[in-house]
């Protein structure tokens, strides 16, 4: 779901109803759980797997949000928006198909929940001054039992967007008109950091998200971050029968 902006026959008419309504937009934009849809952008992405290695068990490491990239609902993630459900929650977060929040609609199981800096141009971004960004990282196990479909594609290499279900805590609008407001001011600090300015620019404005609630991770067709491939496939050796099994990894960061 999305907060709906009308239009306006000029930017200086968008600006003033912004601001004017900035109170309701924000506390509907924290209340409204947050899920992808569909997005015409299609960013150039890449994954390092080897498909013809891929074992019958497998690991997938995958970019489930990338800060700073002005999404289809006009918000910018920001680097460190995720650490608090990063620490309170780590692997119970879970993987599923397309934001159904339902016990069925896991396809696999959290290994690992982290930050971790992407180098853009390692997945296929070239374009615009900034270089690198922070990504929120998950590794899963795809369970053939779980979702078959799904699974078959991960090894195959056929799944290249995700998304993640939130909702945001801490928000503030950012809007490129000159002046003393405090919209203007989060203009001037957050802008430098956007990857996408150009969209930003046609915009004239966006939300920063400072901090969020994640629920889940989901394997979509669009996210509304683009910019969430896979990165990797690694295959998962089976322990020797005689080997007792060590905890999993709770929580990985960088």
């Amino acid at each position: 779901m999305r907060v709906t902006i009308p239009t306006f026959e000029t930017k200086q008419e968008l600006f003033a109803h912004l601001r004017e309504k900035k109170d309701e937009i924000i506390k509907e934009k924290r209340a409204l759980p947050i899920f992808s849809d569909v997005s015409m952008l299609l960013a150039a992405t890449k994954a390092t797997a080897n498909k013809a290695d891929v074992s019958d068990r497998f690991s997938v490491k995958l970019i489930a949000n990338l800060a700073n990239w002005m999404d289809s609902h006009d918000d910018v993630m920001l680097p460190g928006s995720w650490l608090k459900s990063i620490n309170e929650k780590g692997t119970s977060i879970p993987v599923l198909r397309d934001h159904e929040h339902s016990i069925g609609a896991k396809i696999g199981t959290t290994l690992a929940v982290y930050a971790e800096d992407i180098v853009l141009s390692d997945i296929g971004y070239t374009e615009g001054e900034v270089k690198q960004a922070e990504g929120l990282i998950f590794e899963f196990e795809p369970k053939r039992e779980y979702d078959e479909k799904l699974y078959l594609m991960y090894k195959n290499g056929e799944v290249t967007q995700h998304s993640i279900g939130l909702q945001y805590v801490k928000i503030d609008m950012a809007i490129n008109e000159e002046g003393d407001s405090d919209e203007y001011k989060n203009w001037l600090k957050y802008f430098p950091q956007v990857i996408n300015k150009e969209k930003a620019e046609q915009r004239g404005y966006f939300f920063a998200v400072k901090e969020a609630k994640i629920f889940e991770v989901s394997a979509v067709l669009f996210g509304s971050n683009v910019m969430t491939p896979v990165l990797g496939i690694e295959n998962i050796k089976a322990l020797p029968t005689n080997v007792k099994k060590q905890p999993s990894l709770f929580l990985k960061r960088f």
